[in-house]
């Protein structure tokens, strides 16, 4: 604590008081340590982080001068003995054997989707792991509220459109009605049962009481949501879904491209490559129509227009590309797209990288 609150005098011995205190708690949790091993204690330092030279603890001279020398292994690690390889940028990479490509072709998808091509972007080898070995990772409680989101949406916007009143209005599901709903697909994935399961339950009735009442004044829109679509690119085709499409019964309103997002975010959302599908499935479906590209943070309720430049597109279509070639070759390198995130991935423990 930066404050904490001192000790009654007396209470605690000379060597657990004042600057003292941090050593002597350090030498209990080293002791404390080394005696929990049975049959091996695996000691290891390094001498230098990036730049910053190190020297090793205090403690393990200790150990050493207390433990006979015939007890005792010298190990050292050097990078010399793993197998490097230098690339383009003079960085060391990790050289990584591939499954056998008769395997590959037993185990890969059939069919190509647009969230493969993301996960193949944000690291060949993660996909690997997940799409080619089929490695488990089990669905935490953002995934399940995210898929109870999308359903209970979805299910509100069908009932609003099917039931008319005798007016010809919509009849949009009461609060109760819409927070039910919520709760049988919360419930349906075992979300219920899930860690935090309370707080992301009554956030997921709070998004879907807000898309109940903006279904209440717009009468002259109808949504599609999770429309899928088939588009062709690099010579393949990719299944796209597309989280909502907002069209207008009023002909001069341009129809409306949506990609739902939750969560705060500090950054300004930005057209990626899903937005590009998106561009690509609208200018199929919707030929020579106006069509705008936006981002709904369902959590914010924020609203964004997202613009493409030609510049971007063709940017992002190069991407894509070579994603799409990299898939066909079987190429599954450790290139994480945001190495800072490699330490949450579920395969960080067994990737080679």
């Amino acid at each position: 604590r930066s404050s904490p609150v001192a000790a009654p005098q007396g209470m605690l011995p000379p060597e657990s008081v004042g600057s003292a205190a941090h050593a002597s708690g350090e030498s209990c949790l080293f002791y404390v340590g080394v005696t929990r091993a049975r049959e091996h204690l695996i000691l290891s330092y390094s001498e230098r982080y990036g730049k910053q030279k190190y020297k090793p603890s205090p403690y393990l001279d200790a150990l050493e001068t207390g433990v006979p020398a015939a007890r005792i292994t010298r190990l050292r690690w050097e990078p010399e003995a793993f197998n490097l390889t230098k690339n383009a940028d003079d960085q060391p990479e990790a050289v990584l054997s591939d499954p056998g490509e008769e395997f590959i072709n037993a185990m890969k998808p059939k069919t190509l989707n647009i969230s493969a091509i993301e996960a193949y972007q944000r690291c060949p080898r993660q996909y690997a792991y997940s799409s080619i070995y089929r490695f488990g990772n089990q669905a935490d409680t953002y995934r399940l509220f995210w898929q109870a989101t999308h359903k209970a949406v979805e299910e509100l916007h069908k009932r609003a459109q099917q039931e008319v009143t005798d007016t010809g209005q919509k009849r949009v599901p009461a609060e109760e009605e819409a927070r039910e709903l919520y709760t049988q697909h919360w419930q349906a994935l075992g979300g219920h049962l899930a860690p935090f399961a309370e707080m992301y339950e009554e956030h997921g009735h709070s998004i879907i009481e807000a898309v109940r009442r903006n279904l209440t004044t717009q009468e002259h829109v109808t949504w599609e949501t999770r429309s899928r679509y088939d588009v062709e690119i690099a010579g393949k085709t990719v299944h796209v879904t597309v989280d909502r499409i907002e069209a207008s019964n009023q002909a001069s309103e341009p129809v409306k491209f949506v990609r739902t997002r939750f969560g705060r975010r500090k950054d300004k959302p930005t057209a990626e490559m899903r937005e590009l599908f998106y561009l690509l499935a609208s200018r199929q479906q919707h030929p020579g129509q106006s069509v705008e590209l936006h981002s709904h943070n369902m959590s914010t309720g924020e609203i964004v227009p997202l613009k493409m430049t030609a510049r971007k597109e063709q940017s992002l279509f190069e991407d894509v590309e070579q994603s799409i070639q990299g898939l066909e070759d079987n190429q599954y390198p450790a290139k994480p797209q945001e190495p800072f995130r490699c330490p949450g991935c579920p395969f960080f423990f067994i990737c080679p990288a």
